[in-house]
Parts: C-alpha cells; sequence; structure tokens
C-alpha cells in the first residue's frame, strides 16, 4: 500500500512544481546581474533570500487554489474504538482504525 495515495502525490508534485519554477525564475534574474549578485558566499546567499520570496508566494498561491485532499474519501471506513457521541455530534474514541478504499483503476 503505498504511502501516499495518488491524489496526494498530484498534489505534491504541484506544490514542488510552483516552488521551484519561481525560484529558477529568481535566480535567473539575479544571475543576469552579474554586477549586483556574485558567486561568492553572500551573493549565493543574498540569491537564494532574493529567489525564495517568489517562491513563497507561488507556494501560497497554489495552496489557495488546490489546497490538500482530503485525507478521508469516498468508500473510506473508520473503527473507532470506546466510542463517545457528544451532544453536538462529535464522535470521540480511545483510538481509531482507518481502511482505505481500494482505488479504481483508471481506464
Amino acid at each position: 500500500m503505498p504511502l501516499l495515495s495518488t491524489n496526494t502525490r498530484i498534489w505534491l508534485h504541484g506544490l514542488i512544481a510552483a516552488a521551484i519554477s519561481a525560484f529558477s525564475t529568481a535566480a535567473s534574474g539575479a544571475i543576469a546581474l552579474p554586477t549586483v549578485f556574485s558567486f561568492d558566499k553572500n551573493g549565493l546567499i543574498n540569491m537564494a533570500k532574493l529567489s525564495a520570496v517568489p517562491a513563497a508566494l507561488a507556494v501560497f498561491g497554489y495552496l489557495k487554489a488546490s489546497p490538500l485532499p482530503a485525507l478521508i474519501g469516498p468508500g473510506d471506513t473508520a473503527t473507532v474504538k470506546n466510542p463517545v457521541i457528544s451532544p453536538d455530534g462529535n464522535i470521540t474514541g480511545t483510538s481509531a482504525t482507518l481502511t482505505k478504499a481500494p482505488e479504481t483503476p483508471k481506464a
């Protein structure tokens, strides 16, 4: 059984792609100005700082457009030990086991 569901893997790949794309675009702009950004320790640190801001903005934009996929999907079942239902409808227990529904093959 895979550690991450297919939807979560696709979401994570998109998140990483957004960060790498924005970081590399900003870094290429910094490289185009060699008088401002040198390739010594301080210059590389400054380039990383400058590139991290657009990468963070891209990640936040991706998270806004594509939030983390649901962990529990259709067909999944949960078994709760010692369940207690509160007056507002919340179910609590000492432990729970989640059984994922089998993934349907893509045609």
